[in-house]
């Protein structure tokens, strides 16, 4: 079969027939794949609303194919996220400088403020940080003896709760602080 139009001539053989079938049937295998994972998002939107738990057996997690686009792999978590208050490490502030040196959380446009100004403001992790039950002691091994409760992932937020506690260690000038935020639940609790 020819067609001509706008200047150009197009031959349609066998070969260019097959090619549109076999993508027709791609496109439909792949429309089921969609269907089948929309069914299984549905399950989870709806066991998030109920706010209950959801047991997600190895046959639910579709494996994506690596040529996907931006895709590495699909994952699953079974952390059990909560929200609460707890106490963490900002980091480590040197006051002669007037600068955080290390530090666990950032304000947003990326600045942390001095300590004594961080009451009641919301930060960003931009590392995983322990989430302890109280804060440090006043002993060389400060942090251990404080029982672990979970851990605040990079990215997550978090709102101060009062004003940071200064501990000075051989390390410099350490800055913890209560504060409000989700955080995943320690397994060892």
């Amino acid at each position: 079969m020819k067609f001509k139009g706008l200047g150009t001539e197009v031959e349609f053989g066998k070969k260019e027939k097959t090619v549109l079938n076999s993508s027709a049937d791609q496109v439909a295998a792949l429309e089921n794949r969609v269907h089948k994972m929309q069914g299984e998002l549905a399950k989870v939107v709806d066991a998030v609303r109920d706010q209950r738990r959801l047991d997600v057996t190895a046959a639910a997690v579709v494996a994506l194919p690596e040529d996907a686009g931006n895709v590495s792999k699909a994952t699953l978590s079974n952390e059990k996220i909560v929200q609460g208050t707890g106490t963490v490490w900002l980091g480590a502030f040197d006051p002669i400088i007037g600068r955080w040196t290390e530090r666990s959380v950032t304000e947003p446009g990326g600045n942390l403020a001095a300590p004594e100004a961080l009451n009641g403001i919301e930060v960003t992790f931009e590392i995983d940080v322990n989430v302890r039950d109280g804060l440090p002691e006043a002993n060389p091994s400060y942090y251990g003896a404080i029982a672990k409760k979970g851990v605040a992932k990079k990215g997550f937020t978090a709102t101060i709760v009062g004003d940071p506690v200064r501990y000075v260690r051989p390390t410099g000038i350490q800055y913890w602080a209560v504060v409000a935020l989700s955080y995943v639940e320690a397994s060892e609790v």
